[in-house]
């Protein structure tokens, strides 16, 4: 559960992105580049940032967004 159930989506994302991006530098290495992106997930939802998940029908993750608030005015 948690941010892990977003490593396939990330890979997915990432994988994409190694096609067609045309900036520098991207990991190559899609478990590393989700470990990195864990890591900066994990520490967003302990700031009180908020994720949201969208399901096909059975229930599968098929998308995700994050939510980060800023408290400045």
């Amino acid at each position: 559960g948690g941010v892990d159930e977003l490593e396939p989506l990330w890979g997915e994302l990432h994988r994409w992105h190694l096609r067609v991006a045309t900036y520098e530098p991207l990991v190559d290495d899609v478990r590393l580049s989700w470990q990195r992106r864990r890591s900066m997930y994990r520490d967003l939802v302990a700031r009180g940032a908020a994720y949201f998940v969208a399901r096909d029908s059975d229930a599968q993750a098929i998308g995700y967004s994050f939510v980060v608030t800023d408290d400045t005015a």
